[in-house]
């Protein structure tokens, strides 16, 4: 079960290890100089290992596409004790990516696809800690994304009624 963040704000002594673990082992990877190359490889594995997929980046610039998966993480990783404060934020990220053609049965794709990539940059440093931390943060970041698409999709069956 995915241990969410406290309702009333305060940070349980497991968030604040997790925290840790996701920003240490994030900004590993950030300081070797390899953020661009992890971005690259994580859609490169994605697409290899998922090629049904590819439809979703037909038209878009993976350039483009990585800046803004570069941007997301790092927003996410220096605000992970703070992911309720992230929703505002993270909510409308479930609405564009429906948008997008992406389906919620893909997301375990994804957060598959991220830890993967996440271990093979991590080599040494990876650990099942390393591991259940990432897991929990992507599920809660997907949690708040599809709590999204629900909100949208209620308020737009209220305002269809009137």
């Amino acid at each position: 079960m995915t241990q969410h963040l406290s309702t009333t704000g305060e940070n349980t002594d497991k968030d604040i290890i997790q925290h840790d673990l996701v920003r240490h082992s994030f900004y590993k990877i950030k300081s070797e100089n390899k953020l661009d190359e992890f971005i690259e490889s994580f859609y490169h594995n994605l697409l290899l290992n998922n090629p049904e997929l590819s439809y979703l980046f037909v038209d878009k610039k993976m350039e483009d596409l990585g800046k803004k998966l570069k941007t997301a993480l790092v927003t996410i990783i220096q605000n992970r004790v703070k992911l309720n404060k992230l929703e505002v934020l993270i909510k409308p990220l479930g609405c564009r990516h429906i948008g997008y053609g992406v389906k919620p049965e893909y997301y375990s794709i994804f957060g598959d696809t991220l830890i993967s990539t996440l271990r093979d940059y991590l080599k040494d440093d990876w650990s099942p800690e390393i591991r259940r931390a990432w897991f929990d943060t992507y599920n809660q970041i997907v949690s708040l994304m599809l709590q999204g698409v629900e909100e949208e999709n209620s308020s737009n069956k209220i305002t269809k009624l009137f």
